[in-house]
């Protein structure tokens, strides 16, 4: 099964910082990497980051820490 899915990262303040994911993937397990970087190509700084999943039948969201 196909469906859409989307990986996206926030800051503490709730601002979008990163898409990781956004698009058609089929059903399975995936390694995504991320190079923590802001869409210019800036590195984003070490602290408390939220990420949000979304795919057909199935959404969760949490913290994570970016350590350099």
């Amino acid at each position: 099964e196909t469906g859409p899915v989307t990986l996206r990262v926030f800051n503490i303040l709730g601002q979008r910082v990163a898409t990781v994911v956004d698009g058609q993937l089929e059903a399975g397990s995936y390694a995504i990497p991320w190079r923590a970087e802001y869409p210019t190509g800036d590195r984003l700084p070490t602290g408390i980051y939220l990420y949000r999943m979304r795919a057909p039948g199935f959404e969760t969201s949490a913290k994570m820490l970016l350590l350099k």
